[in-house]
């Protein structure tokens, strides 16, 4: 086949998500022949960096959800448990990969002290009242970023459960 135009190389680049086995098959190619076309083509070139950049987008999106978790809701908006729980693993990975420059994935030592009091008690916390509480601690923190309120959710809502057995 002789070499597509640049409109039919990126659309069959988005119909397979930048997968060159499979946009080859789509072109009725060999994969050696795209390899050829990007070397020699800057405009093959940035398509193809184009469409994998696409799908590290997604892949990033549905990385995120997968860390993060999809809460159910009440029709409040308030959790009352998960459609698909968060999954630390995940997150640790993003935030140790992407959050390098943000302070995440070094070790470090620290030497906490503190003193404890025999008296104080965990504030107990009902499933439906974690969201306006994990406010609350927005608010008097400064806390912004969704991630750190669904982290902090997901650990209110492990708490509230072990209080409850």
């Amino acid at each position: 086949m002789v070499k597509p135009t640049i409109e039919k190389f990126i659309e069959a680049l988005t119909a397979t998500g930048g997968n060159l086995s499979q946009t080859a098959t789509l072109l009725g190619v060999g994969r050696s022949s795209i390899h050829r076309w990007v070397s020699e083509d800057e405009a093959f070139k940035d398509a193809l960096e184009d469409a994998r950049g696409k799908m590290f987008d997604e892949c990033l999106t549905m990385s995120r959800i997968v860390a993060l978790g999809i809460p159910d809701k009440a029709p409040d908006g308030k959790i009352i448990g998960w459609i698909a729980p968060p999954d630390s693993a995940m997150l640790r990975y993003l935030l140790g990969t992407l959050g390098r420059n943000e302070g995440f994935g070094e070790q470090s030592k620290l030497e906490l002290k503190a003193e404890v009091n025999a008296e104080y008690k965990p504030r107990e916390i009902a499933p439906e009242d974690i969201v306006e509480y994990v406010k609350e601690l927005e608010r008097e923190y400064g806390f912004e970023p969704e991630e750190t309120y669904k982290v902090m959710v997901k650990e209110l809502i492990s708490q509230t459960r072990k209080g409850q057995k």
